[in-house]
This record gives structure tokens, sequence and C-alpha cells, in this order.
């Protein structure tokens, strides 16, 4: 289980929601990320996050060290609070996370 860094002054809303894992090591996850990068759709993020893995793979690194899917269980809506579903998610690891982030950000 991993739990969100509280950082007093963050710098920014990265720092905001950067969490660690139980071995100590920061990283994002991306529905968070795409909320603080403003994506409209999870789609057209998770498609920012593949050109981001194939970056990754073409300069030598394994992007399955770097970007973990895992899944996330959401409320489909607040009238219906027992209406859960899965949703596929993905965690950033600290590092790569300047490869989603589109200039100017």
């Amino acid at each position: 289980m991993s739990t969100p860094i509280v950082r007093h002054g963050a710098s920014s809303p990265f720092d905001e929601i950067r969490r660690v894992g139980p071995d100590g090591s920061e990283y994002w996850s991306a529905r968070e990320l795409s909320k603080a990068l403003e994506y409209e759709t999870w789609r057209n993020f998770a498609a920012a996050i593949d050109r981001a893995k194939l970056s990754c793979e073409n300069s030598g690194s394994a992007a399955r060290d770097h970007f973990v899917d895992t899944s996330k269980m959401i409320e489909l809506s607040q009238n219906a609070p027992s209406a859960i579903r899965t949703v596929p998610a993905i965690e950033v690891a600290e590092g790569k996370r300047d490869m989603i982030i589109p200039s100017g950000k």
C-alpha cells in the first residue's frame, strides 16, 4: 500500500500528488498526473504514456521498470455509490514523470 507524501509548501502540483511505496520509492499515479496536466480523457493521457514507454525502451531502459501497470477501483456515480468499476491505472516512477509532461507545464 502506498501513501501520499505530505510536503508543506509544495512547490508544484506534482509534489502534492507524489506517492511513496513500501520500499521508499517515489512515484506518481498516472490518473492523478492526467488531472494535474489537465487531460480531458484518460485515453489521451494513456497515449502520452505509451509514447513515454516507447521512448524509455528506445533509450535502453526497460519501460516495465518505470511504468507499472496497476488497476484502480472507481465509483461510477455519486448517486449510486455501490456502482464500482475497476479501471486500468499506471504508476510512473520518479525520474520518468518528465517524459510525459508536455513542454511548458
